[in-house]
């Protein structure tokens, strides 16, 4: 700030992301603003009277807001999308249920256009990456990989779970899955399909489930370890643990996360690895990935891909030629939501994995 006794900041709240105060003079933290929004780039004159935000949520993209720092009231200064308000709307819900050892949990829940209370639809699960990701009130015509209109559009209701390990619900909430990928973080995620299931919102009988970097881990260890999604796509996912350490550009954060290196702990990574289970897989599921990733790279999916192969569960895996670990192409973020007839196909029939 211009007085230079504080600093603005944005942070994830849970579903929201607020603007938050800090005072050098250790005066208590405040928030600027507290809604179910996401706010981000803040700035600020320089008297120190008034600032610039964006604000968006899941209805309405982002456009810019004016604050008066004294009164905290904000005012809407642009409308620079007014077509959209031509178009469907897709609102996120928010919804919490409990995990496995009585921790609450959150998460987001798209239905369709004119869904009534009491039908059953088929359910989309995606998990975020990270794992301290965070699924947040964003504005759903943003999504990149996944496009969530156009499966809601087609009759889906979609769940975006924050289990343990996400950000924007504290340290210990954070650090609550650390050396247990898969374990309490898996059981976090499937109690939240059961709530939404025991809502009378999900078809139990027609789901499935998908996901990009630690997602695309846990769509390949959910389908370890469930038979209960009738497809799957696995985005950049982690698929063995210890030779992701010697392939990927951030060894340490392996190491990290699992408080111990593949040779210090060995059956340590293969019990959290989705590779050497791949015996137990039965949900048709197909790969994606970035050609130049080097967070994730493409060996982890053909790993994957390979053992699939040799137990007979239908896969396929789709290279995106350039792409690093978050595909930015629009020609080829539109090939992989091209991807969407196969796996709509598969759930409602369960027929073998098309991409």
């Amino acid at each position: 700030m211009p007085d230079s006794r504080s600093l603005v900041f944005q942070s994830n709240q849970g579903t929201a992301q607020n603007l938050i105060r800090a005072f050098v003079d250790g005066n208590p933290v405040r928030k600027l603003t507290s809604g179910p929004e996401m706010d981000s780039w803040f700035s600020c004159d320089v008297a120190g009277t008034h600032a610039a935000f964006l604000r968006e949520d899941s209805e309405h993209p982002r456009e810019v807001q004016r604050m008066d720092l004294a009164t905290a009231a904000v005012e809407k200064l642009t409308d620079t999308n007014p077509k959209t308000r031509d178009f469907l709307s897709f609102k996120k819900e928010p919804v919490s249920w409990t995990g496995p050892d009585g921790m609450k949990i959150d998460g987001l829940l798209i239905t369709p256009p004119g869904y009534k209370a009491g039908k059953r639809v088929p359910l989309i699960l995606n998990v975020h990456g990270g794992p301290a990701g965070t699924h947040s009130n964003t504005c759903t015509v943003t999504s990149r990989a996944y496009p969530w209109p156009l499966f809601a559009q087609k009759g889906y209701a979609i769940l975006f779970p924050n289990p343990r390990g996400s950000g924007g619900y504290g340290e210990k909430f954070r650090a609550a899955n650390v050396r247990d990928w898969g374990g309490k973080d898996y059981q976090d995620i499937m109690a939240g399909v059961d709530a939404v299931i025991e809502r009378g919102i999900a078809d139990p009988a027609k789901m499935a489930v998908c996901g990009w970097s630690y997602g695309g881990f846990m769509t390949s260890t959910i389908v370890t370890k469930t038979n209960r999604f009738k497809a799957a796509v696995v985005g950049a996912g982690v698929t063995d643990l210890g030779s992701m350490v010697g392939t990927c550009d951030i060894p340490e954060f392996n190491q990290s996360y699992f408080e111990s290196w593949p040779w210090e702990d060995p059956q340590y990574y293969v019990d959290h690895s989705a590779l050497y289970h791949a015996g137990n897989v039965k949900t048709p599921t197909s790969l994606v990935h970035g050609g130049s990733d080097e967070r994730v790279p493409t060996s982890q999916g053909w790993e994957f891909y390979t053992a699939l192969k040799k137990v007979g569960v239908p896969t396929d895996m789709l290279i995106l030629p350039r792409q690093p670990h978050g595909p930015n192409e629009p020609r080829l973020l539109k090939r992989v939501a091209g991807m969407a007839p196969g796996l709509d196909q598969q759930v409602h029939a369960g027929n073998a994995a098309g991409g």
